[in-house]
């Protein structure tokens, strides 16, 4: 087999994988109700509302690049009814030519983009009449020909009329990245690759059965998305420490020492461990913010282990008080102790919950004067 060959197949694999990958983006996109129509891996279609081309090219897009006309062509003579979308678009990575007057195209009306293919097509065919030594003509003017035949004018009207392009889309690697970065913030890096891989199986897999064209609906990707999530976020995540600030060594104590939480230990007279309580209580205060955010399911997993955190110190502190043999500072500070020596309950999503972050979330709810926690043994009266 020679290289040439070999190029050929790499390319036209890397053309399918990246229409499946661009299929995998537009399912993202659809709305409750709607469906992405996938025929022949080429184009991806939304029902009564928009049909997409997908091209991954390197070169410039000229006004006589056949990628563009081609197109127009497949809409206008190409044998398939355009009639119910609202919008034609060609996708394509490709950027505009530094002279392309087709990069205005989105900004001109119908009339505009007429006339803008008439002198394009005169153009080709000036430079066909003046090569001389009868040379054949180029698949484009011979689209141009068809297209901008009297006959066809009124159907093109149509076409051009709906018609956009989108330049300089992302290139495959880079689509790949934006769907992982973009969609996937719960899942753990390493294992990004791997779902992406397994969406874009599951938008393949009718093809594979057979079928030349099919149909993913929103509510069919959402399951899928729901099951394959699942499988690939159970409990293997390191929990973040970026949030840590390192400079906040136990003995250095940063605005912290008046809050209600410091308070309460110096109510036991434990002060040895209020520069470490004051270090816990700001990087869990860090980490919540950077990590947890209210509109995520970090967020909701977050409220979750917190009620967890409340949950077993109000146990605790039921069993030590009913345990106690004495009410003194030495029996709360054990308390402390013990608590914060504790195993912290699980977090959703990650393989281990650190002390250090439990022990900042029972600050943080230390630190809330609604709240009746607080570390000092004392029966009510």
């Amino acid at each position: 087999m020679s290289n040439s060959v070999r190029a050929n197949a790499s390319a036209s694999t890397r053309a399918t994988i990246y229409h499946l990958c661009t299929g995998v983006s537009s399912c993202f996109a659809l709305a409750p109700g709607e469906s992405l129509l996938i025929e022949e891996l080429g184009d991806l279609t939304i029902p009564g509302i928009e049909q997409i081309e997908v091209k991954a090219y390197k070169d410039p897009l000229t006004d006589q690049h056949l990628n563009f006309w081609n197109t127009l062509f497949n809409w206008c003579l190409g044998g398939v009814d355009v009639s119910s979308y609202a919008r034609l678009i060609l996708r394509t990575t490709q950027q505009f030519g530094t002279t392309s007057r087709l990069s205005a195209w989105n900004s001109l009306n119908i009339d505009q983009r007429i006339e803008l293919l008439l002198i394009l097509y005169e153009e080709s065919k000036n430079r066909f009449d003046d090569s001389g030594a009868s040379p054949s003509k180029s698949t484009v003017l011979k689209l141009q020909e068809k297209l901008l035949a009297k006959e066809v004018l009124p159907s093109l009207r149509t076409i051009v009329a709906r018609t956009l392009i989108e330049s300089e889309c992302p290139n495959l690697s880079e689509l790949a990245q934006q769907i992982m970065d973009g969609r996937m913030h719960e899942i753990p890096t390493s294992r990004r690759a791997a779902l992406l891989n397994a969406l874009i199986g599951f938008v393949c897999k009718p093809r594979l059965e057979g079928s030349l064209s099919w149909s993913i609906s929103y509510e069919e990707f959402s399951e899928e998305c729901g099951i394959l999530y699942a499988q690939f976020n159970r409990e293997t995540r390191q929990f973040p420490i970026h949030a840590i600030d390192p400079s906040l060594e136990p003995g250095v104590q940063q605005g912290s020492a008046s809050d209600l939480f410091v308070n309460k230990i110096e109510d036991i007279e434990h002060f040895a461990e209020i520069p470490f309580a004051i270090r816990d209580f700001q990087n869990a205060l860090k980490t919540i913010g950077m990590e947890f955010r209210d509109y995520t399911s970090g967020g909701t997993y977050y409220l979750q282990y917190r009620d967890a955190v409340e949950q077993r110190f109000n146990r605790s502190y039921r069993i030590a008080l009913s345990g106690a043999h004495s009410l003194s500072s030495i029996a709360s500070q054990d308390f402390y102790d013990t608590t914060l020596c504790s195993q912290p309950p699980t977090f959703s999503g990650y393989s281990d919950s650190p002390d250090w972050f439990r022990n900042g979330v029972l600050h943080i709810l230390m630190n809330d004067g609604s709240k009746t926690l607080k570390w000092k043994l004392e029966r009510l009266p």
